[in-house]
């Protein structure tokens, strides 16, 4: 979301793959992207790039791409990605960021408890909490407008949230039309579409199918990379029905789609800024739904190893969780997903709050991510090794007595060196009682009615509302 100084979480992400092994992937990606090639739809403007890069481009828009033009893709496509927020603050993030989930057509209703379809009113809500919470770094369209599942309602995303909260945007549409017009929406803010190019208010997320590139895909890399926005590859290989069962077998198809829409995007602009966000999901043969948790973890483990051995950011899809509702599994689900994404060093974590597979939004879900986002961000802080937190003149002065209660040191390190949840904290028996014998969903519900209650985000500037409204007016997303 932000430019990331190396997480600590990067120092310590454990190798999954020997570097052997990790060498075998990475040629096979290669291999693949060589021998098999990838498919474009038919549009002269990516095709002409790629046969003048000496690819070899067949007529029904199968490009073969070889090594060393990957290579020198990876070399320089943009390492640090920068957003700026709505104010035009960059937002710097110590170490891994947080981004509101997407694409859920649902919500659990706050008072009912009860899923739904949501709303224009449920997406401003959650990105008013969003901005409310200091640990969640930018947000989505973490659930849609269904009862405008049109172009209109796409813009219309993108114009509630730039509404509701200052934190960056990462946007994803199903039409090139709604991503002409939040570049228009973004550009109002900024003040000119130069502004919007130098300090870029939200990245965009392409989801091409595996070694596949439609049209309207093609058209949305050139759009967002002509106006300096930020791209994320964000393909989903399913393994056992768009690439092979095997976590192996389906890295390949996975990392070189990643690859070849850093390939086009660096012939379309040298330097552009690109990510992969892209995700291998297995499919439970008992089923027929989403399954295999371990396996996606260490397909997680593998994909950022490969990425930052090439020194290329990488992001995780952690922060959501299968469970219908906010629940036991949920928080069981959620917690192993960001801390796994933690570990393993990646840069973001993007699906914040999403239950269901995605499906449906959670309130309660997101401000518990919000939890372990401290919780991740103590971490990364690491230990802090001097003179003073060694404490050795304390040390020598309380001698063998082990009491340190009213040692200045104490005082002075108490609050700063611990991490002080709002959540995990140890009460007993009786405490609990005292307190109203509240479980975790309960003291969630009280942050966020207060949360809901009290906070308003700062408006948009009346002079930039008045922009913004001309845009969707010409566009046809306001009639009146």
């Amino acid at each position: 979301m932000g430019k990331r100084a190396n997480s600590f979480g990067a120092n310590i992400s454990p190798q999954i793959l020997s570097k052997k092994d990790m060498n075998k992937i990475i040629n096979g990606i290669y291999e693949l992207l060589r021998e098999v090639g990838v498919r474009f739809d038919p549009d002269p403007r990516a095709l002409d790039l790629f046969s003048a890069a000496g690819c070899d481009v067949s007529g029904d828009g199968v490009v073969k791409i070889h090594r060393d033009l990957v290579e020198e893709s990876l070399d320089s496509v943009e390492k640090e990605v920068c957003l700026w927020d709505r104010n035009g603050n960059p937002v710097n993030v110590p170490g891994m960021s947080f981004t509101a989930g997407m694409g859920c057509i649902n919500v659990i209703d706050i008072e009912t408890g009860k899923r739904r379809s949501s709303t224009r009113e449920d997406l401003a809500t959650v990105a008013r909490v969003v901005d409310a919470l200091p640990f969640i770094d930018g947000i989505s369209q973490s659930c849609k407008i269904v009862e405008r599942s049109d172009v209109y309602g796409e813009i219309d995303e993108f114009n509630v949230i730039a509404s509701n909260t200052t934190k960056p945007i990462t946007y994803i549409s199903e039409y090139v039309e709604s991503l002409e017009a939040a570049i228009e929406i973004a550009a109002a803010i900024r003040g000119g579409l130069d502004n919007l190019k130098e300090k870029p208010y939200f990245s965009y997320s392409v989801t091409q199918m595996p070694l596949y590139f439609s049209q309207k895909e093609i058209d949305q890399i050139f759009l967002a990379i002509e106006n300096g926005i930020p791209l994320n590859s964000g393909s989903i290989v399913i393994a056992g029905a768009t690439s092979p069962m095997t976590i192996a077998g389906s890295l390949l198809p996975c990392i070189a789609t990643d690859f070849a829409l850093f390939v086009l995007g660096q012939l379309i602009q040298k330097g552009c800024c690109c990510l992969s966000s892209s995700e291998i999901k297995f499919m439970d043969p008992r089923t027929g739904n989403f399954g295999g948790k371990p396996e996606f973890f260490l397909g997680e483990l593998a994909k950022i190893q490969i990425f930052k051995s090439l020194g290329l950011p990488a992001v995780s899809g952690a922060g959501s969780s299968v469970s219908p509702i906010f629940d036991q599994n949920c928080a069981t689900d959620i917690a192993s997903s960001m801390m796994h994404a933690y570990y393993s060093g990646a840069d973001e974590a993007y699906f914040l709050g999403n239950v269901e597979a995605s499906m449906t939004y959670s309130f309660h879900a997101l401000l518990y991510c919000h939890e372990l986002a401290g919780f991740i961000r103590r971490m990364e802080r690491g230990i802090e090794i001097n003179e003073d937190t060694m404490a050795m003149d304390v040390l020598k002065k309380v001698g063998l007595k082990s009491d340190y209660l009213a040692e200045r040191h104490t005082v002075q390190h108490c609050r700063t060196e611990l991490w002080l949840p709002r959540y995990f904290k140890m009460l007993n028996v009786e405490e609990w009682e005292q307190k109203g014998k509240k479980d975790l969903f309960d003291l969630i519900d009280e942050d966020l009615r207060k949360i809901l209650a009290e906070h308003q985000p700062n408006p948009l500037p009346e002079e930039t509302r008045q922009r913004i409204d001309e845009v969707l007016k010409k566009i046809g997303v306001i009639t009146t």
